[in-house]
């Protein structure tokens, strides 16, 4: 089972369209379902994701789960409709952490994509 993870539904509006997805649920969070396929909308923030994507994991035991969403950018050398594949984290509104000092992370990704920096925070900016 894949499971896709979005913060919002106008980011996750094409997927659940595009795949032919049944709505399963509503609440705690909105769950899709496709042949072999979950789709749910988490709510921005990242305790909202984590909470929704630990739900996804224990309860439809998904195989592979990716957050997919909508980014803005700081420059002018991104094009809407670009994709790319997060190598490492910012996170802007936490604190440091004790140990190293850092507010970064490494996600696992996979080589030989278009790769690129991700800053987060759980207030969207407009």
């Amino acid at each position: 089972m894949i499971s896709l993870v979005f913060a919002t539904y106008i980011e996750a509006e094409p997927f659940i369209k595009g795949l032919n997805l049944v709505q399963l649920e509503k609440k705690p969070f909105p769950i899709y379902k496709g042949e072999n396929t979950i789709l749910t909308i988490s709510g921005i923030g990242k305790v909202h994701s984590a909470v929704c994507t630990a739900t996804i994991i224990s309860k439809y035991k998904s195989d592979i789960l990716l957050n997919l969403g909508a980014a803005g950018s700081t420059t002018e050398k991104y094009n809407v409709g670009d994709i790319f594949q997060i190598k490492n984290c910012i996170e802007y509104d936490r604190p440091t952490l004790l140990k190293t000092g850092k507010r970064f992370f490494k996600p696992n990704f996979l080589e030989n994509f278009k790769n690129e920096v991700l800053a987060t925070q759980d207030i969207a900016i407009t």
